[in-house]
């Protein structure tokens, strides 16, 4: 152990005491610190999402479909282009055909083929009956011609007929719905506009397809309408319009009068639902 005198050179009390100072190194933290650039704020805000990018498969599925659809187009065309083709070169072999057998043209060989089938017709009819050809289209065929116009006139008349006939059967199946509703009859005159009133809705319509006449069709469509009605027609006839009436009632023991206006809501009802049933009650 070094001892250090109690005076210093220069007479400085203490001097010599001190001990000399030491450099110490400076002793490796315990405490690791993080690199806070690099691994950032917990707290800190993330870079803001940019608009959602299509994945991938979607990208690879749509570019899919456009080639399958342009295929599709581009088969659809070439088989459109052959087939005028094929028709081209069809209408050009006839046109050949016909100039090989001193036609003009194709039309005019059908023209002329038509009349050949025509005349083989005629010489079948002739044969069958024992006739000679020209007999046959002197006498038969005139005949012939006229029946088969006939025919034709009598087949065109028969379908008119029958579209009056189908007329004049809806006509009177409409009449029957407008004289048991006559209300609908004012509204029925937008058919004649092109239009359709409020009450022929698809309800009615879809009935009326089904092969249901009119007034079925709207008793159906217009079910609790037509109940709402004819309850409110029955209160106001029982009620006389707010004037005293005496309704005779057999429900009742004793045959008893009753008043409406003394009726309870239940009474009401009760011959409401009487009317409703299609019972006639008379005041």
């Amino acid at each position: 152990m070094r001892l250090h005198p109690f005076f210093n050179e220069d007479g400085d009390i203490g001097g010599g005491y001190a001990p000399e100072a030491v450099e110490t190194a400076p002793e490796p933290s315990s405490v690791v610190t993080e690199d806070y650039e690099s691994l950032g704020d917990g707290n800190a805000p993330e870079p803001a999402e940019t608009g959602a990018q299509p994945t991938e498969d979607v990208t690879k599925q749509q570019s899919f479909a456009n080639r399958l659809r342009e295929e599709k187009e581009r088969a659809i065309a070439e088989e459109r282009a052959k087939w005028e083709r094929e028709q081209q070169a069809e209408l050009a072999y006839l046109d050949k055909v016909a100039q090989m057998n001193g036609f003009r043209d194709r039309e005019e060989y059908k023209r002329a083929l038509d009349a050949h089938l025509q005349q083989q017709q005629m010489e079948q009819e002739a044969h069958r009956m024992g006739l000679d050809l020209e007999t046959y289209q002197q006498f038969f065929q005139p005949v012939n011609t006229e029946l088969q116009q006939l025919k034709t006139e009598v087949e065109a008349f028969r379908e008119m007929y029958q579209q009056q006939e189908t007329k004049a059967q809806q006509a009177a199946k409409w009449s029957a719905l407008y004289n048991e509703f006559p209300a609908l009859a004012e509204s029925a005159s937008a058919f004649h506009e092109g239009k359709d009133p409020e009450w022929y809705n698809d309800g009615m319509k879809g009935y009326i397809d089904r092969g249901y006449d009119p007034v079925d069709a709207y008793r159906l469509a217009h079910a609790s309408t037509i109940a709402r009605q004819q309850e409110q027609e029955t209160l106001a006839r029982i009620t006389g319009r707010d004037e005293r009436q005496v309704l005779s009632s057999t429900d009742s023991p004793h045959n008893m009068q009753l008043n409406p206006a003394d009726m309870s809501p239940e009474d009401i009802e009760r011959i409401s639902e009487r009317v409703r049933r299609g019972e006639r009650i008379t005041f």
